[in-house]
């Protein structure tokens, strides 16, 4: 066996590896969550008068996301992601917070009480609206959605959100007027929650597990960490948070999308969570500094609710470190240069397949070091194949002294054995970090090249993975120390189709990566044998 086909072997193990790692912890995962959903108490079920009780809504509509606002509360229910469909060529759009799919929900009230865990929130706030109806208009840059109520101890309240053209982001003002005789004191806080033992009819048990599957993920930002994640899990098991900032924000999200409460004041915001084992509800919320009003004063303070996808640049824009919500894996830190590097190709060409064959290109020339030095190596080993079998023959008794002579050759000849594997393994964590970049930016969700209809999905008709094997054939047939006898054929298909059966299933835009990174391996290989026959 030569050293390209081993290696080739040890790139099979690893990926290997990888795939049965990655395959076991999404069904042991998605078996936990169906236990999950099916273990549910039945006292959980609304009851009929629950049914029948009408809530009053308001509908908003902006460029990019319908919703409804609960007047009852005044809180964001039912939202819709009018650029996002569920799959490609269908009219049905992502919705958050549908309850058909899960049961979360988002909180954002005056809070009367200085612990949190007492939860004395005023849901039945009954906020008033002059329109039922709100939309942004062609040209127009804001929409503002302002609800007003007047609580029974002469406190005014007025509850403004503030929607952008193109955005994603929500502010969400707050002016309180204390028209009372009495000192007010209160804060604002924003909470995500989210019910782990939802029941679910079983007709929707597969759109269930994708929703819970990474909503149940969560992170937060404060002044003394930039990024940390949790899981409700964590809070199910009465491992609560308690932390103080300034600034920060608290998130929970899936694969692409995101809800997250940012937060700014110049006093101690508090980050808490909390279980509540009545109604199986986990909670992950920030509470506002302590403020006083006196009779006939006002006061003003503002957060933002981020509702949508996570697009990186717009994230980073509206909170510092919002857009390390994007999973990247233990690789991050090669994984965000990567889409980096894509995202500007992409804003260049407009497309984001050539944009990851020209990142294919910038990546082979940054390990091109590495690759000669193989390429390098493989030669020489290929001069010295008539002293190895010469030393073979001579120790053939002797496999301890054969052993020795041979790498005395290596050593004398300057060559490292393991120089091939070792380039091998650099070329793995590059790899990775790829699969994770095209696997989990939503902005190559449903992007397309030629027959393929999503990059970040399988190609439809296995075209890529078919001609990625054949690339694989011929980088075997240009290797200078390839001997294509019988059974090194033999080796060489099967090497190649194991490589197509791999790949069948990966994302569309990483087998275009690894395409191309073979076209230019053929390309490197068939130059430099030219350059050392000529030498």
């Amino acid at each position: 066996m030569n050293f390209l086909q081993r290696n080739f072997l040890i790139f099979l193990f690893l990926l290997f590896l990888f795939l049965v790692w990655k395959g076991l912890y999404v069904k042991i995962h998605n078996i936990q969550l169906k236990k999950n959903i099916l273990s549910h108490n039945i006292n959980n079920i609304p009851n009929q008068e629950q049914k029948k009780e009408k809530k009053k809504n308001i509908y908003v509509k902006t460029d990019v996301i319908d919703l409804i606002i609960n007047l009852n509360n005044g809180n964001i229910k039912k939202i819709k992601l009018l650029d996002y469909q569920k799959k490609i060529n269908s009219f049905k759009k992502i919705k958050i917070l549908h309850k058909q799919y899960f049961d979360s929900c988002v909180q954002n009230e005056l809070f009367q009480n200085y612990s949190p865990y007492h939860l004395n929130i005023t849901n039945d706030l009954n906020y008033i609206s002059n329109r039922i109806y709100y939309k942004l208009v062609n040209g127009q840059k804001t929409l503002y959605v302002p609800l007003q109520c007047m609580l029974k101890n002469g406190v005014f309240l007025l509850k403004t959100f503030i929607f952008k053209a193109h955005s994603y982001d929500v502010d969400i003002k707050y002016k309180i007027i204390n028209f009372g005789q009495l000192l007010l004191k209160f804060s604002i806080i924003g909470e995500l929650q989210y019910n782990s033992n939802f029941q679910l009819n079983n007709d929707h048990l597969n759109n269930k597990i994708q929703s819970i599957e990474s909503f149940e993920n969560i992170a937060y930002s404060y002044d003394y960490q930039k990024y940390s994640r949790y899981s409700f899990h964590d809070i199910k098991n009465n491992k609560d948070l308690y932390l103080l900032s300034k600034s920060g924000w608290i998130s929970t999200f899936q694969k692409y999308f995101s809800i997250s409460w940012i937060f700014y004041t110049h006093e101690k915001n508090i980050i808490y969570t909390y279980y509540d084992h009545h109604h199986h509800k986990e909670t992950v919320g920030y509470q506002s500094p302590n403020i006083d009003i006196l009779s006939g004063e006002k006061y003003i303070i503002q957060n933002t609710l981020w509702i949508g996808p996570k697009i990186q640049d717009k994230m980073s824009y509206v909170a510092p470190y919002l857009n390390y919500t994007v999973d990247y894996g233990w690789l991050w830190f090669l994984s965000q240069p990567f889409f980096y590097i894509l995202n500007t190709l992409h804003n260049f060409i407009k497309n984001w397949g050539y944009a990851i064959m020209l990142m294919t290109i910038l990546i082979r020339a940054i390990i091109y070091p590495l690759t000669k030095s193989q390429y390098s190596s493989m030669i020489k080993m290929k001069v010295l194949e008539p002293k190895i079998q010469y030393l073979q023959k001579k120790f053939q008794n002797d496999k301890t002294q054969l052993s020795q002579e041979i790498l005395n050759l290596y050593k004398n000849k300057s060559i490292n054995p393991l120089g091939n594997v070792f380039s091998i393994l650099i070329q793995m964590p590059f790899f990775l970090a790829l699969y994770y970049t095209l696997s989990n930016s939503v902005e190559l969700r449903h992007t397309s090249m030629f027959w393929i209809h999503d990059l970040s999905d399988k190609d439809p008709l296995y075209i890529l993975p078919i001609f990625m094997g054949i690339t694989m054939f011929l980088i075997q047939n240009t290797t200078p120390n390839n001997k294509m006898n019988f059974t090194n054929i033999n080796k060489t298909h099967f090497i190649s189709l194991i490589f197509i059966l791999f790949f069948l299933w990966f994302p569309s835009g990483l087998v275009l990566y690894y395409i191309m990174s073979n076209i230019i391996t053929i390309i490197q290989q068939i130059i430099m044998n030219k350059y050392y026959i000529k030498k």
